[in-house]
């Protein structure tokens, strides 16, 4: 950003100072109102030449207008003759009547030293067409330069109008000798004097669509002292551009600066911003100052070069300064040298900058062609729309004596040039030097990088530095395209044996290198990364030392050698390997490696694009020499956590002594098997038990934990391996000593002794699940459980209520403040094994919380169909069933306490909706009778029960008395469904993924006096039984059609809907509320369960959900200072819009302390926010801040009124929030600040208008304003009655039944205040208002 800053600055000194002959741009004619004199071919000297009819000679005008003084405006009527004519000493404008308007001008040629015009005072010229014609002898049509006139303007200011045309002889000739079509119509332009010296400055202003000869800024044979000012725009063809003088006869110095602009215009030659000599006199045709050229819009190309320098080893320049802007340099013979030619010296430095340009190849060029500079060069180009060519820091057969400094900045993935730090020699023996160091800086653009230059060379003692900056936009593009490469190289391009000794490469930003070659250093520092491009060739060649600053990375793809040291406190990456026997990628050091705290070593896949896995036994560095560091490379968090280290050992073959790689300490896994069990009914400890007698049948809460095991791969092996469970009760124990005299002891034993192990499908391991028992005298095993919330409760202390309920606990060991540290798990009795020590690793389980209704039952598990009797729901297992804890496999061998739990489902309506729109059942008039069903185990906690595999259970379910025997019943498992089976858009989801079972046509059986409907099933969850109720023979019914409601809760209103039954709506309307965010639709007014749709079943009404919209972190909301102060006469004008720059004061103002002082700054990044203006801190601050934007980069327009759409994307800005989505405004569509304005209308802060529009260029009152700010900031007095007496008013601001009345007070009255309800306010007491006016 500072750079950008810096460059912009240098175009606003390079703007100022063509100010003066800026202002010449246009007519030279003050504000008096000139005569008018008419002049024609057959005008007479006795006439006055007041109108047309008394039109005089063009001569005799300039007596009259002499005569008369002050401006002068002649009018030419029809083709007039110019032999010689001087222009009168006031100002003079020259206008064609009409069309036909032709100044005919007599043949001069140039070495005559006899002007066809002559300026004795200011002269614009527009409206007429140049002519000539000529007399002498020996001209014929195929001379060269025939026709020639000259216009010489003596220092006097000269303005060529657009509508000036130059005619031409249509019956001119190819000339074979010259090779050129020769044109009967060639024009110089002098800015000077022609033979004569001048003692003022020049300004000349050429804005013809037609071809120029010659243009001089300076005198032609005549030396200038003053500046020059030289604008050539909108001009058809130069032939050649001069922003000095011409020297042939005598000198022709300017003694001041160039200042030369050529904008939208083509040259066939050259353009020197300074002089040119005429040869072979050798007089000098020097510029002692500066020169500054602007170059714009050429996007026609130019044919030839363009030098910043002069022409000739007798036209030095002082310094030079080309500012380029949208520009195309595409033609081959194209190019822009920031030194002279032909021995043309800059003596001072050069500096050139490029932006939104087209660049080909040899097309930039420091220095100059065959002329040195003997300073320093800065080469900035920005932004680029190609640069496809060549950049070279020196010149063309021209050396440097200072240093170069070279930035590329933005452009295109595709551009790729290359930047030369030299320039081009002449051969071997006359190369292009560069006398001092040289720095090359990439900022978000591709390169390659040559140290050397054809013939370049850079002296003995001097460096060359790359530097990589904030590039991070490319390296993702680039790094995955094998043909977008980048290099940096050192030698000489064609000469690899060429190099520059002293060479560094400093990474700054993100950035992705094809290769480095032959380069000394390479630093990497804090925040920077060097990635290596995916190609098959590696990022080091022939590199010398590597460092790694703390917080820089290096990212390696391949195996990568360097001949120097290696030193590292940052971050090493390398590939993944495959396993540590096929580890094929290192980092070869050559030299020593030296490793600080902060290294870190981070292992990759997928060619780098992110982190991977450790490896044990991965080697990721070899070095070659000798190692006695002791300090490790750190792993990631994550890999710690998985028990990854790095070490280093001695090594041998290959010239390898030292190597680091990936170890692993790989702990005993210890966690709670994950149980689900039962709670409520009429005691939150229990299911209710006994039918008959109504006693819960357990109340000792929960089950007894178990434990799973996961222990080292060593131990596996060493055993039956993973996919083989063992016994481990009979090798493991678990032991604790801190050391300070307190020890534990527990052993293991299986949950159940005829228990069968557990495969787990992600690991691959088989387990038993485990008691961990105490050693005698200790405390037993407890678990901790923490909610979703946080809180966490021992198990000891767990009490269940009915907050408990269908939650989910984490559940971990508690190890009572004992240091997991000193818990060691202990091996022995493992034949082949030596008894060993692991650390622990402890992971967590999940218990989940099934709630029951008020009314649940427990019903017996009968064994035959005779025992079936009741109401309930009755289980029948089979003789042989088998039993499990959940799901782990834990045999339950106490069958009798397994108990078929019969309760209500949580939500009756979801169910029973989506059973209506089943088509497998026909068409009728059905009841539905829903019960949610269980095995749970009530000697131990009421967990869930499961069966073997493959096993199934005969149910039983009552015949509601009201059901019509005669017709078929229907069962619907719903055995997708938990307990807790969630939303309607959830359970659609999961019903369309896995659609419910179904049992059809089912018939009633009789069991003694009651009949049942009878089926089978092996899973239980939520079951409806379908029945159908004589409907007494009715016809078809109507479509029955339900009304939804909206709830805004004080947001948005809208119309209630009418839905037919059973269709699905999306609840896609987005409400807005002041100073409130939305939060989304809720299916109940308690804002519990919140939904995107709803199916219309019945009437429903949904609400919406808001909250509080928070002050932004960098605005003060907490002390409600004055931020408006009103104008001098009184009032604050509440209906006046609000210019750019107030709005940018008031928020500067509203900042925290803190934040205002550590980003106070009055450097203004634009260029009509000037020093002096009052407002220019404010602007500054808030731009440096990222809130403010300009209109354009370069433009603030303090001034103009702010619209809606500015002011919202500020207020935006502020808030750095995700988009949640909001309010979308038709005429937004395509705005600029579409997704701001949604932004700030989706926290509340700005409001549409009642016809759905947001009017985002109207420009906003000053009562709208403070009213939004206030919504930012939630100061919002509720009422008048709640300000104070003795507060500011305003004699515009008097009625309180105006809507703005308590926003306007609010804002302009420093006071203490309450808080009441919501976001409203109550004041408390006027405080004082801070000196805001230090800030002006």
């Amino acid at each position: 950003m500072k750079k950008r800053w810096t460059a912009a600055l240098l175009a606003l000194c390079f703007v100022l100072s063509l100010a003066p002959y800026a202002l010449a741009v246009g007519k030279p004619l003050g504000s008096a109102e000139p005569s008018v004199l008419y002049v024609s071919e057959s005008g007479s000297n006795d006439k006055d030449g007041t109108s047309e009819e008394n039109a005089t000679t063009l001569d005799h005008a300039t007596e009259i207008a002499n005569d008369k003084g002050g401006p002068v405006q002649i009018v030419v009527v029809g083709i007039v003759s110019v032999d010689t004519w001087t222009s009168p000493t006031v100002e003079t404008e020259l206008v064609g009547k009409d069309e036909d308007a032709v100044l005919k001008f007599h043949y001069h040629a140039i070495s005559e030293g006899t002007p066809n015009i002559n300026l004795s005072g200011p002269l614009s010229i527009d409206g007429v067409s140049f002519d000539v014609y000529y007399e002498e002898e020996g001209i014929t049509s195929s001379s060269p330069y025939i026709g020639n006139y000259v216009i010489v303007a003596n220092g006097n200011p000269l303005m060529i109008g657009e509508k000036v045309e130059i005619l031409y002889n249509a019956n001119a000739e190819y000339n074979p000798d010259t090779e050129r079509q020769e044109e009967a119509s060639g024009c110089y332009i002098i800015g000077g004097g022609l033979n004569e010296d001048i003692t003022t400055g020049t300004s000349v202003t050429i804005n013809a669509s037609v071809p120029v000869t010659r243009v001089y800024g300076g005198g032609y044979n005549g030396t200038v002292t003053g500046d020059v000012n030289l604008t050539i725009q909108n001009c058809g063809k130069v032939q050649h551009v001069r922003g000095g003088g011409y020297a042939k006869d005598k000198d022709a110095t300017v003694t001041g600066n160039v200042n030369l602009k050529f904008a939208n215009s083509v040259t066939d030659n050259a353009i020197y911003g300074g002089g040119e000599v005429g040869y072979p006199n050798k007089k000098s045709a020097a510029v002692t100052g500066k020169v500054s050229i602007d170059l714009s819009a050429l996007n026609n190309g130019f044919g030839r070069p363009i030098y910043g320098g002069g022409c000739g080893e007798t036209a030095p320049v002082g310094e030079v300064a080309i500012i380029a802007q949208n520009i195309d340099m595409t033609n081959n013979a194209a190019a822009l040298y920031g030194g002279g030619y032909d021995g043309a010296t800059v003596e001072g430095n050069v500096t050139i900058q490029m932006k939104d340009s087209t660049i080909a190849s040899d097309t930039v060029w420091g220095g100059g062609n065959e002329a040195n500079v003997n300073g320093n060069v800065s080469i900035n180009i920005l932004d680029s729309k190609e640069v496809i060519g060549d950049i070279h820091g020196g010149g063309e057969e021209g050396n440097v004596s200072g240093a170069v400094e070279i930035t590329l900045t933005g452009g295109p993935i595709t551009s790729c040039p290359d930047i030369f730090a030299t320039g081009k020699g002449k051969d071997a023996e006359e190369k292009a030097k560069i006398g001092g160091d040289v720095s090359i800086t990439l900022n978000g653009s591709r390169a390659d990088v040559y140290t050397l230059g054809e013939d370049g060379q850079i002296a003995e003692g001097k460096s060359v530095t790359v530097t990589l900056d904030d590039t991070d936009q490319l390296h993702g593009a680039v790094r995955g395209n094998a043909e977008q490469t980048q290099y940096l190289y050192n030698y000489e391009i064609g000469n690899t044996e060429n190099t520059v000794p002293e060479t560094k490469v400093i990474v700054k930003g993100d950035y992705t290198s094809t290769g480095i070659v032959g380069f000394s250093e390479i630093v990497v520092q804090d925040g920077g990364c060097l990635r290596e491009h995916q190609t098959p060739k590696t990022l080091f060649n022939n590199v010398g030392t590597v460092t790694i600053a703390k917080g820089g990375t290096l990212d390696l793809l391949q195996t990568n050698e360097i001949t120097g040291a290696f030193t590292t406190a940052g971050t090493l990456k390398m590939p993944k390997p495959v396993s540590a026997e096929r580890d094929t990628v290192y980092f070869i050091v050559t030299g020593t490696v030296a490793v600080s705290e902060g290294a870190t070593y981070v292992s990759t896949e997928d060619n780098g694009a992110k982190d991977a896995a450790y490896v044990k036994g991965d080697v990721f560095l070899r070095s070659m020499s000798e190692y006695s560091g002791q300090t490790p490379f750190a792993v990631s968090e994550t890999g710690k956590a998985e028990g990854y280290f790095t070490d280093s050992r001695t090594a041998s073959g290959g010239g390898i002594q030292n190597e680091w790689f990936v170890d692993k300490t790989e702990p005993v896994i210890i966690q709670p098997a994950d149980i689900t069990v039962y709670m409520g009914g009429d005691g939150y400890e229990s299911v209710v038990g006994d039918i008959d007698s109504g006693e819960t049948t357990n109340s000792e809460g929960l089950p007894e934990p178990g434990f799973l095991f996961t222990v080292p791969d060593e131990i596996n092996a060493a055993l039956e391996g993973k996919a083989n469970a063992v016994d481990l009760s009979k090798y493991l124990t678990f032991t604790y000593n801190d050391g300070q005299g307190t020890t534990r002891t527990w052993s293991i034993q299986p949950y159940t002794p005829d228990g069968s192990s557990t495969l787990d499908p992600v690991d691959g391991i088989a387990r038993y699940v485990y008691r961990m028992v105490p050693a005698e005298s200790q405390d037993p095993v407890r678990l901790t459980f923490t909610n979703d919330e946080g809180q966490e409760v021992v198990s000891d202390e767990f009490v269940f209520d009915e907050d408990c309920l269908n939650t989910e606990y984490t559940m971990a060991l508690y190890l009572n403040q004992l240091d997991q540290g000193h818990v060691q798990a202990n091996f022995s009795g493992i034949e082949g094994m030596e008894a060993c020590s692991y650390p622990i690793q402890l992971k967590t389980g999940t218990l989940t919380v099934r709630g029951t209704t008020e009314e649940p039952a427990s019903t017996e598990i009968v064994s035959e169909e005779s025992e079936v009797y009741g109401n309930e729901v009755t289980a029948m297992a089979p003789a042989d069933v088998t039993y499990y804890v959940n799901d782990s496999q834990v045999e339950i061998t106490d069958k009798e306490n397994v108990k078929l739990l019969v309760d209500d489902v949580l939500d009756t309506q979801v169910l029973t909706d989506y059973i209506a729109g089943m088509e497998d059942i026909p068409a009728g008039a059905y009841l539905f009778a829903v019960q949610y069903l269980d095995l749970v185990d009530t000697s131990n906690g009421n967990a869930v029960v499961t069966m073997g595999e493959g096993q199934k259970m005969t149910l039983y379910w009552p015949v509601p008395a009201d059901a019509d025997t005669a017709e078929p019943f229907y069962i619907v498992h719903f055995d997708a469904l938990d307990r807790n089976y969630g939303t309607t858009e959830e359970i659609d989801g999961l019903l369309q993924a896995n659609p419910p079972e179904l049992y059809e046509n089912l018939k009633p059986i009789s069991i003694g006096n009651q009949q049942y409907i009878k089926f089978e099933t092996e899973a239980f969850s939520p079951f409806a039984l379908v029945y159908e109720k004589d409907t007494g023979g009715s016809g078809p019914s109507r479509p029955t059609y339900y009304t939804l409601t909206y709830d805004s809760n004080g947001g948005t209103q809208y119309d209630s809907e009418r839905y037919r039954r059973n269709t699905v709506v999306q609840l896609d309307k987005v409400p807005t509320r002041e100073g409130y965010t939305f939060t989304g639709w809720y299916a109940d007014k308690e804002l519990t369960q919140a939904i995107t749709e709803i199916k219309m079943t019945s009437n429903k009404t949904v609400y919406a959900g808001w909250e509080e919209t928070d002050v932004p972190g960098m605005l003060n909301g907490e002390d409600h200072y004055a931020y408006v102060v009103g104008y001098e006469d009184g009032t604050v004008r509440p209906d006046g819009n609000i210019s750019r720059a107030e709005v940018a004061t008031i928020f500067f103002r509203l900042l925290q302390d803190q934040v205002r002082q550590e980003n106070l700054t009055t450097d203004s990044a634009f260029a009509d926010v000037g020093a002096g203006d009052w407002y220019n801190t404010a602007i500054s601050t808030m731009a440096e801040l990222g809130i403010l934007r300009g209109r354009t980069p370069d433009t603030f327009v303090p001034n103009a009124p702010i619209t809606r759409a500015e002011f919202a994307a500020i207020c935006a800005r502020f808030d750095t929030g995700e988009n949640a989505g909001g309010a979308t405004f038709p005429d937004l569509v395509g705005h600029w600040a579409k997704e701001e304005v949604e932004r700030a209308v989706s926290l509340g802060w700005i409001m549409g208008y009642e016809d759905n529009t947001f009017r985002p260029d109207k420009a906003i009152t000053r009562a709208e304003a403070v009213t939004m700010i206030n919504r930012v900031l939630q100061r919002n007095p509720q009422s008048p009655e709640v300000l104070l007496k003795d507060m500011v008013t305003w004699p515009d601001n008097q009625d309180p039944s105006q809507w703005y009345y308590l926003a306007i007070q609010e804002a302009t009255n420093s006071h203490d205040y309450e808080r009441t309800t919501g976001i409203y306010e109550t004041w408390t007491q006027l405080r004082e208002t801070p000196d805001w006016s230090q800030y002006e």
